[in-house]
């Protein structure tokens, strides 16, 4: 949800190609896993982030989000910011989980047609 913008962003725009699927999982995990020391995730991580980042200055989108540290941006959800550690209502858990299904149903399409044109 934190990212949610940015990536709706990144849909629509013709600018940017569709992620790849190892890349699209990093962007679900991005705040989950650390990216600490200097290893492949880490550097997996920062290329993330920079795709991110370049979203973000395309969009006009500067200050939304701080990608460094993810988990002390707010979530929010149809203009109602989530608490940390709370789960939501199951109505909002439910409309939650759909849009994470149908973008991630948008960015396999994409992918699909950019894999055969």
């Amino acid at each position: 949800l934190k990212l949610r913008t940015i990536l709706h962003y990144r849909l629509q725009s013709s600018v940017f190609e569709p992620l790849a699927a190892p890349v699209w999982r990093r962007v679900l995990g991005l705040e989950l896993h650390g990216s600490k020391g200097d290893g492949w995730a880490a550097k997996a991580h920062e290329e993330v982030r920079q795709e991110l980042s370049k979203c973000i200055e395309a969009g006009s989108m500067q200050g939304s989000v701080d990608l460094s540290n993810l988990s002390t941006a707010s979530a929010t959800w149809q203009g109602e910011q989530l608490q940390p550690n709370v789960l939501p209502a199951q109505h909002v858990c439910r409309e939650i989980l759909w849009e994470l299904f149908e973008t991630n149903f948008r960015y396999e399409f994409l992918a699909l047609d950019r894999l055969c044109y």
